[in-house]
């Protein structure tokens, strides 16, 4: 959490003036993000259904916090000099630049826009993401045993994780792919919108249809993957494909220009959490609990989180 907002914002959050109303964006923006809005499939009478359930005055609340946030994170950073050279002097250049007639002109609305995409985008899913990784390793002693003695056995007593470990480490990689196959945290990913009449698989979809695509049931389908129900970080011995959306039987960040542009960070972070977490400490499931009792069941809205949070017991290692 705090690298992106280092890099996005310029500043730690902790301690910062914008500590106090930071939780409140991050969950108040992913619950409406995450809820159904009548008027994007009802342009008529869509708009009043949203006013009846609640939902109009709910993001419009939503949206003065986030915005309010927003002017106090680019203050912040106009009011401190040692701040520079991050994500938000970048955009602020943008606005200043100017341009010639008809071309397009960057505005305070596009600075905050882009600033929404980097912190909701790059931060919930990474949590969620080593969240659903501890639940399937506590729930397969196996690999939970197979992947800490390569980690250990790659980082040593090193205090600093430098990205050759993280290259080094192919069971680690094995172990993210198949969390990532059973439990990627956007389903249908980001809707697309056709630009142009067009026909995919014989069907005719005309133009500003827009196009969900079910990623969730290619991750799930006997069709591309053995026994797709079952956590089996070994098939991609066999099969050498990853995350990086040139493989299109893995796809939990999309594909092509349009894919998710979060996704070297937002992995970055997660590979180094898992890293840590299984270096440094062993972990056990609390007292009267048993492998086979773990709950893998999702919960529902823009991601799809664990439905009962995970409780894990640390133990400090030797390796420390």
């Amino acid at each position: 959490m705090s690298m992106h907002l280092i890099v996005a914002f310029g500043i730690n959050l902790k301690g910062s003036e914008l500590e106090n109303t930071y939780e409140e964006v991050i969950q108040g923006t992913m619950e409406v993000l995450g809820s159904f809005a009548a008027s994007d499939y009802f342009p008529v009478i869509g708009k009043l259904i949203d006013r009846i359930t609640g939902l109009h005055s709910k993001c419009e609340k939503v949206f003065k916090v986030m915005d309010a946030f927003f002017d106090q994170s680019i203050k912040c950073h106009l009011e401190d000099e040692s701040i520079k050279d991050d994500f938000i002097a970048l955009l602020l250049k943008m606005e200043s630049k100017e341009t010639g007639p008809g071309e397009f002109q960057f505005t305070r609305n596009h600075t905050k826009g882009t600033l929404l995409d980097i912190l909701i985008g790059g931060i919930d899913t990474s949590a969620h993401t080593v969240t659903w990784v501890m639940t399937h390793l506590i729930a397969n002693p196996r690999v939970m045993k197979k992947v800490q003695a390569e980690v250990r056995e790659v980082i040593k007593n090193k205090d600093n994780i430098i990205e050759e470990d993280m290259e080094q480490l192919e069971y680690l990689k094995m172990v993210i792919n198949e969390t990532l196959r059973i439990n990627l945290l956007l389903p249908l990913l980001v809707p697309r919108e056709a630009s142009k009449d067009l026909k995919i698989g014989g069907y005719d979809i005309p133009k500003n249809t827009w196009i969900q695509v079910n990623v969730w049931a290619i991750h799930r389908s006997p069709n591309i993957w053995k026994d797709p129900e079952v956590f089996i970080p070994e098939r991609f011995m066999e099969k050498e494909i990853d995350y990086k959306g040139l493989n299109f039987e893995l796809l939990p960040f999309g594909s092509g220009r349009r894919m998710c542009p979060g996704m070297g960070l937002g992995m970055s972070l997660v590979h180094l959490t898992l890293i840590n977490l299984l270096y440094r400490f062993d972990w056990n499931l609390p007292e009267g609990m048993e492998a086979k009792d773990v709950d893998l069941e999702e919960s529902y809205g823009l991601v799809s989180p664990k439905k009962i949070p995970l409780e894990l017991i640390p133990v400090i290692t030797h390796w420390t």
